[in-house]
């Protein structure tokens, strides 16, 4: 269905559920735009069923730039094509 949800922790990184609420492209436009291939490329390698990590920056509302640390893993249907992605992204700047 390609719908979206996040907690109200990814607040913290400048999303919100206002605007048209949640989703990829308000998720990835945050994405440093050197990290966005990396993420995407991830995700799909996520979908193809490997478990999903990566570490990439993403630029906050303020302008600030800021690391985070995502993992995650596809969930297959029944006949083992994903139909639900899980994760978390958490921030890291602090050991970068």
């Amino acid at each position: 269905t390609r719908r979206v949800a996040w907690s109200g922790a990814l607040e913290a990184f400048g999303l919100s559920a206002e605007g048209g609420g949640p989703s990829y492209e308000a998720f990835a436009a945050l994405i440093h735009p050197d990290d966005r291939p990396l993420v995407r490329a991830r995700i799909d390698a996520a979908l193809a069923g490997e478990p999903y990590e990566a570490e990439f920056r993403i630029v906050d509302p303020s302008g600030r730039t800021r690391w985070i640390m995502g993992r995650g893993e596809a969930i297959p249907g029944p006949d083992g094509a994903p139909v639900r992605m899980t994760g978390v992204n958490y921030e890291i700047t602090a050991r970068k």
